[in-house]
């Protein structure tokens, strides 16, 4: 009986965490949102606007930090309301053992939430720390006609077939295809898992 409720309430913190994580946001023109919303984390929405990449981050940075709040909260109230049933469950043995079964579930729900928020940021703080950045490319001129690849940060320029990309293998982020200006033939790119050329592009 306890494993099951334990198990329940398990899966509504982390559905409840999904949810939250995952969730998106269409925002149009600056507006002031007609709703206030609670500061959490040092930081809460003010304005509907066509956001940038670092504010979609802390947005989701602060659904995030309310999905942790909200959980903890329910987490509580478990515990909350197991204690008023043991309070009122004098003499109903089996009343009782809901009581502290609901009890441990809460407790044992809390340990597991905020461990794990812990354990995230014992092993690398950047987890929790939600960022949104395009690579960045180095701004060049295509002057010639060929292939540039793009991976990592870096670019490489290629006139003609290659067998073996090196540590591009794998990592191409961005290909740009550069025609002579004569239009006299054009170029094109495929590549290939493998050097045989027969496996997948």
């Amino acid at each position: 009986m306890l494993k099951i409720k334990f198990k329940k309430i398990l899966s509504f913190f982390f559905l409840v965490f999904l949810i939250f994580l995952f969730s998106k946001f269409v925002l149009a023109q600056e507006k002031e949102l007609e709703v206030k919303y609670p500061e959490i984390g040092g930081w809460r929405p003010t304005v509907i606007k066509e956001i940038t990449e670092k504010e979609f981050a802390e947005y989701i940075k602060y659904i995030f930090n309310i999905a942790i709040f909200i959980s903890g909260l329910v987490a509580f109230g478990v515990i909350v309301y197991g204690g008023v049933r043991y309070l009122t469950s004098v003499g109903s043995p089996a009343a009782i053992k809901d009581a502290k079964s609901y009890i441990i579930g809460g407790i044992l729900g809390l340990i597991f939430l905020f461990s794990s928020y812990l354990i995230l940021t014992t092993i690398n703080p950047q987890l929790v720390i939600l960022r949104i950045e395009k690579p960045e490319f180095e701004e060049i001129e295509y002057d010639k006609p060929g292939i540039y690849l793009f991976a990592n940060n870096e670019w490489r320029f290629y006139g003609g077939s290659i067998d073996n990309l090196g540590d591009f293998s794998n990592k191409v982020e961005k290909i740009k295809i550069v025609n002579p200006e004569t239009g006299e033939y054009k170029i094109g790119a495929i590549l290939h898992k493998d050097f045989d050329y027969r496996e997948g592009c």
